[in-house]
């Protein structure tokens, strides 16, 4: 498992808060399974054997926005529902992608769940990053969506970015947006301007512009 264990590097443990847990439905097959709670982000980490002795291993990081609800979901569901997958051992690519389109379904059902369960008025309004890697022997398969990036580090100890910023920054993700109704809209605040100081203000930018209707600095 040494191969799997030098991916750990994007895992980005900091932090005192550490919630470690069990499933009993696959204590069976794994040997680490832990999550490391950031805030709102999430860390799930999983190294183990399937059939046939094929050695696995998964990594997904989760950045939440609008609270925990959604990340929280992610972190502890979706790698049980991958590892639970009819394909996952012949063909993991086509598993992985099932398993991530359906996710969106899965994140909506969770938060009417917690509508319910809570009497709530309105909806959760909650969204997650999604960066994962999964590990079939000598196979390394990486999905994203959001800004929460993986890097390949080489031995010499330079590094790769190798997802794709869904942020935006991503001039192609802002025109995807801007078509299906979308716009950018700036952070500003008001300042005290040039001259006289004491007697103007001046709107100044600062950060990075936000894509609207939800005001986020993600485009997915």
């Amino acid at each position: 498992m040494q191969k799997a264990l030098t991916l750990d590097v994007f895992a980005l443990k900091e932090g005192d808060h550490i919630k470690k847990t069990v499933l009993s439905q696959i204590i069976h097959l794994f040997n680490v399974n832990h999550f490391d709670k950031l805030s709102c982000s999430f860390l799930t980490s999983i190294s183990g054997t399937v059939a046939n002795n094929k050695q696995v291993c998964f990594f997904g990081i989760f950045d939440g926005h609008g609270g925990h609800l959604v990340s929280e979901y992610l972190a502890e569901s979706f790698f049980s529902k991958l590892f639970s997958h009819k394909r996952i051992e012949f063909q993991p690519l086509l598993a992985l992608q099932e398993v991530w389109q359906s996710f969106d379904e899965n994140c909506y059902s969770e938060c009417l769940r917690v509508l319910k369960a809570n009497n709530l008025s309105t909806l959760p309004v909650a969204g997650s990053t999604a960066t994962i890697c999964f590990i079939s022997n000598n196979d390394v398969f990486i999905l994203n969506c959001g800004d929460s990036a993986a890097y390949f580090v080489m031995q010499d100890g330079t590094s790769a970015m190798c997802t794709e910023d869904h942020g935006t920054l991503n001039t192609s993700e802002v025109e995807r947006c801007k078509k299906a109704g979308g716009y950018l809209k700036n952070q500003t605040i008001m300042t005290n301007g040039s001259f006289p100081r004491c007697c103007s203000m001046e709107e100044v930018i600062v950060g990075k512009a936000r894509i609207y209707p939800g005001g986020l600095l993600v485009t997915r």
